[in-house]
């Protein structure tokens, strides 16, 4: 996973950053939230969100969906993503399962704010026909939010969603009413 060259590379990297963005990962800390991971589907969004104030671990990075948490990211991940300064990400969920009694999950994120960086480099065309569509993960048909633009280049729309501008691969999402 680690990448550490200048610059954004086709991985997903901006500047020095030590992660390749978007990973995938297993969310930590499920055991304790059993509640909420019975209410996970695949497809559904995530959001990762930093603790700095998390009392084991100022490096924490909270795994929420539908507001509820139901883990963080693992402690080794959590720590390289925060040196990055990435302080919130977004994404969705991969998978669900496990044998016994526990379940896992696997999630897949990207920081929030590379949209936001794209944005400001003018990196994101407005496409006036479909703008302001909503967009749906791919195979669940789960609402994320509304389009804002669209990064050909990269492969990636730039979505608005409760969180703010988070940028998603197309290969994740669905632009209703819009011919693939």
């Amino acid at each position: 996973m680690a990448n550490a060259r200048a610059g954004r590379g086709v991985d997903g990297t901006v500047g020095n950053m030590s992660m390749v963005y978007p990973f995938e990962v297993s969310v930590a800390g499920v055991s304790w939230r059993q509640s909420v991971v019975a209410k996970v589907s695949c497809g559904d969004v995530v959001e990762v969100r930093a603790e700095p104030d998390n009392e084991h671990d100022s490096n924490a990075m909270a795994v929420l969906r539908a507001g509820e948490k139901m883990g963080y990211l693992p402690k080794a991940v959590a720590r390289r993503v925060r040196a990055d300064g990435v302080l919130y990400m977004a994404g969705e969920v991969v998978s669900r399962g496990g044998a016994g009694a526990v379940e896992g999950v696997h999630i897949k994120v990207q920081p929030a704010d590379m949209a936001a960086n794209e944005v400001a480099d003018g990196g994101i065309e407005e496409e006036e026909d479909i703008k302001e569509r909503d967009v749906l993960v791919r195979g669940s048909g789960r609402r994320v939010g509304v389009l804002v633009g669209r990064n050909r280049e990269r492969g990636e729309v730039v979505v608005a969603t409760s969180a703010g501008e988070v940028a998603f691969r197309d290969e994740l999402v669905v632009i209703a009413g819009a011919e693939a």
